[in-house]
């Protein structure tokens, strides 16, 4: 199936470190024009970026973006703006997440992980869509969680965050679908990123139990039994934003091996 990919123009943020490298590595193959948006991995992003010209023979670029700073929005969409002249695809992967009891997260942390989840995908949409309104055309792919539908002890704090953008994804859908704007989200299941590495580290410390145990233990939840890798997101972000999927939006699909099913 031909999905109409090549030569869109794509910006991902979070795209130098775990999901949002599978993410950017699937529009790539499908020849589409990436931008990278990193805030503190610039060598990653870089090396992703030349690695990925060089194989796929298409344009990749990094540029830096806090995306809890609303100047930096602005500068990626300004910057991908003049170097291409539009913007068809955001996909939004930046995210943190730590396993913390909730009596136990103070208020910086709180504020930490819904600046990044939360507000960063609201800013960096908010100065995207006003392109694609004037295009009348677009794709918007929020990147989500299973937390996003079910609520997990010791991420009380970021299954908010991801059930606050689950209702901005299905507003937003019902928002912009006049201008022919679709918005999804994906909820990935359990992938062994530096994300992830984390929260074994933290329920390590909390259970006694080893990081590799716990791991294991997790494994055994997915019906599929094997691990998920940054790749399957990504293939499922490049349909969603193909022409393949032109009447599909406020939608949140799982991407788990059959952890969660709805």
């Amino acid at each position: 199936m031909d999905l109409g990919s090549k030569d869109k123009v794509v910006i991902v943020t979070g795209g130098a470190r775990g999901i949002g490298v599978g993410i950017v590595e699937a529009f790539a193959r499908e020849k589409c024009k990436v931008v990278i948006g990193y805030n503190t991995s610039r060598d990653n992003a870089e090396k992703l970026a030349n690695r990925l010209m060089e194989e796929e023979d298409t344009a990749v670029s990094a540029v830096k973006i806090d995306v809890t700073k609303k100047t930096d929005a602005e500068n990626i969409v300004k910057t991908t703006m003049r170097n291409y002249g539009r913007i068809d695809v955001l996909v939004t992967a930046a995210g943190v997440l730590r396993n913390i009891p909730f009596v136990d997260i103070d208020e910086k942390e709180w504020h930490r992980v819904m600046n990044i989840n939360a507000k960063g995908a609201y800013l960096i949409a908010r100065e995207v869509i006003p392109q694609m309104i004037k295009a009348r055309r677009g794709k918007i792919v929020i990147v989500l969680s299973r937390a996003a539908k079910d609520g997990t002890a010791g991420l009380s704090h970021y299954a908010m965050s991801k059930f606050a953008l689950w209702g901005m994804t299905q507003s937003l859908a019902k928002e912009v679908a006049q201008y022919d704007i679709n918005v999804n989200g994906i909820c990935p299941g359990i992938i062994r990123t530096d994300m992830w590495e984390t929260i074994l580290e933290d329920r390590s410390r909390q259970t006694g139990v080893t990081p590799e145990k716990i791991w294991r233990q997790m494994m055994a939840t997915i019906p599929m039994g094997v691990p998920q890798e940054p790749i399957d997101v990504g293939n499922l972000a490049v349909f969603l934003c193909s022409d393949a999927a032109r009447y599909i939006t406020g939608e949140a699909i799982h991407v788990n091996g059959g952890m969660r099913m709805d």
